[in-house]
């Protein structure tokens, strides 16, 4: 049975009596690299060109696989309910960091350009945006970090599993 607590429904710890078995990703553990990194750009040492390289290499590396485990109706829900239930501006310009092969970009823009919107996808991977195999946006090989973009040209930021850089 769900729980209910205003706007938010935590499902039962066992979603498998509701039909879904969402199997550990490969690679999901403590030591994964980008696990690492997490850590080291969240409490050590920030992000840097050679980080931003490693990463690039990591992501280039599993581009190819990366969209079969990671594009089914489960991995994909939360993208589909924030767009159902966000209250969020969805006629204007979006931008999503860290698009790698547009799972969530292949979800965004439709819903986008149904309500006037657009979106243009940035990731660090060049590989992962050419393995996009729907061109739905623009695609922008960059560093979020550091965006070749204007300030105030988008009205909102789309990120799916992507590191954050608050500063």
């Amino acid at each position: 049975m769900a729980e209910h607590s205003g706007s938010l429904t935590r499902l039962p710890d066992d979603a498998s009596e509701h039909g879904v078995v969402v199997a550990p990703e490969s690679g999901a553990d403590a030591d994964h690299p980008m696990r690492k990194v997490t850590r080291q750009v969240a409490f050590e040492h920030g992000w840097s060109a050679g980080r931003a390289r490693k990463v690039a290499d990591l992501f280039d590396g599993m581009a190819a696989e990366w969209d079969a485990p990671r594009s089914g109706l489960v991995r994909t829900a939360p993208i589909r309910d924030a767009l159902a239930r966000g209250g969020m501006r969805l006629d204007g310009r979006w931008l999503e960091l860290g698009a790698g092969t547009g799972v969530g970009t292949r979800i965004i823009a439709p819903a986008l350009a149904a309500a006037g919107g657009s979106v243009v996808a940035v990731d660090l991977a060049l590989r992962m945006l050419r393995e996009s195999p729907a061109r739905v946006a623009p695609l922008v090989h960059g560093d979020a970090s550091s965006l070749p973009f204007a300030d105030g040209v988008f009205h909102g930021v789309a990120m799916f599993n992507m590191l954050l850089f608050p500063e």
